[in-house]
């Protein structure tokens, strides 16, 4: 009996943990070059309260941002201290900024892709 209430315990956890995580997988495409395509991932651990991108370059924390209509914003500042912002619908439309400035020289890049996001 113990053996058994200890597998269901550990079964309860572990379906408690699983729905702590969403994931949102993204496709988006530069709103002026439509040939310009990016892939993103996001993922929210309700339990830490915690909250990743993931793309092409890497991973990185982000900070989350909840909406008053059911939306989420994250929000990455990379080492250089630039920002880049995704926002996603509650019906899943996205739209994702990003605002840089690169070298010594204070080059300014701003770039701005639009798509969907699944959640997960």
């Amino acid at each position: 009996m113990r053996r058994k209430a200890t597998f269901l315990l550990t079964l309860i956890l572990a379906a408690g943990s699983a729905h702590a995580q969403t994931t949102y997988k993204c496709s988006m495409v530069n709103k002026s070059d439509k040939s310009d395509k990016m892939e993103l991932s996001f993922l929210t651990d309700a339990s830490t309260g915690k909250a990743y991108v993931v793309g092409n370059n890497g991973s990185a924390i982000v900070e989350q941002v909840r909406g008053m209509f059911g939306g989420i914003s994250f929000v990455e500042t990379t080492l250089a201290g630039n920002v880049a912002t995704t926002t996603i619908t509650s019906k899943g439309k996205a739209v994702h900024s990003r605002n840089m400035v690169i070298g010594p020289e204070e080059n300014l890049i701003a770039s701005q892709y639009v798509g969907t996001c699944t959640r997960k």
